[in-house]
């Protein structure tokens, strides 16, 4: 009895926000039962859920000389820019930054540099897992970060800023006629707006 020994080992897992119902974009059709969360784990296995082809790489890396946020670049092995995706994983690589205080955002600033000849954006967010495993089907990056409820898709365009959930479940035709109407009307509010309102007061 005296050579008994025993040992305590704790059971209690970290406390964690359940996948929750994505509010701020919505779709008229569609999954809206879940978005992504903070914790990194959560948000790949939403997307290993949606897409089970082995082509699908999810590489975990980590920035920050503080915080050591944990990084995960997801792509599809046999459609991701190859010229792309060394890039962006050499830039990541590169990074010398104390910690990601905002995390996907500071991540984003680093990255890519603002400069102001150039207003076009050069990447998107995301909460819908569903949008950001349409991107990877599409050929494109989805970078997830730590603590960030947000997917951060690139390559990007100015058209892709128009986009909606809705596009991904609504037949091709369907898409392609919602994002001209959005064009057009976009355009419309930025450049003929003053015109239109001369031609009122006259």
């Amino acid at each position: 009895m005296k050579d008994m020994k025993a040992a305590f080992v704790s059971t209690a897992g970290p406390i964690l926000r359940e996948v929750w119902m994505n509010r701020i974009k919505t779709s008229l059709c569609g999954d809206q039962r879940d978005g992504f969360v903070e914790t990194i784990v959560f948000n790949t296995a939403l997307m290993r859920r949606r897409i089970r082809d082995p082509h699908l790489v999810m590489e975990m890396t980590e920035a920050g000389q503080a915080s050591r946020t944990d990084i995960a670049v997801c792509y599809m092995s046999d459609r991701v820019d190859r010229e792309l995706l060394k890039n962006l994983k050499n830039r990541i690589e590169s990074l010398q930054v104390g910690d990601l205080r905002m995390n996907q955002q500071s991540l984003a600033e680093a990255l890519f540099k603002r400069k102001w000849f150039n207003p076009f954006p050069k990447f998107k967010y995301t909460e819908r897992p569903d949008t950001a495993a349409a991107c990877l089907l599409e050929g494109k990056v989805v970078v997830l970060v730590d603590n960030s409820p947000s997917a951060l898709i690139l390559p990007t365009s100015i058209l892709d800023m128009i986009e909606e959930a809705n596009d991904y479940y609504f037949p091709t035709i369907t898409g392609v006629y919602l994002k001209v109407s959005r064009t057009l009307i976009t355009i419309a509010t930025v450049f003929l707006h003053r015109f239109i309102c001369c031609l009122c007061r006259i």
